[in-house]
């Protein structure tokens, strides 16, 4: 028997946990089911769930917020750096003189 992963979000998986629950079956016995009605139907309609394009809205922004901090991280970095050379040049000078 093949064996192959489903990604879902959470909100899909308790769905179909509770509906395996309800028909007294395992998560995967379920979605077995599930999937040789559809390929015994011959077809399947794909439906974006509600709501996909605004969590990966959120998804892009929280992103982009995190990138903007580490960006300013960097630039804090390469500023500390660049400090701690000019620092290290003086002191060198001094030593030698």
């Amino acid at each position: 028997m093949s064996q192959f992963s489903v990604r879902v979000n959470d909100e899909l998986y308790e769905k179909a946990l509770e509906k395996a629950q309800e028909a007294d079956v395992s998560l995967s016995d379920f979605v077995r089911d599930v999937v040789m009605q559809a390929c015994d139907n011959g077809s399947v309609n794909r439906v974006e769930p509600a709501g996909t394009l605004d969590i990966l809205r959120d998804e892009l922004t929280t992103k982009n917020r995190q990138i903007d901090h580490l960006t300013q991280e960097l630039v804090e970095s390469r500023r500390f750096a660049e400090e701690s050379s000019k620092r290290h040049d003086t002191i060198v000078m001094q030593l030698s003189q």
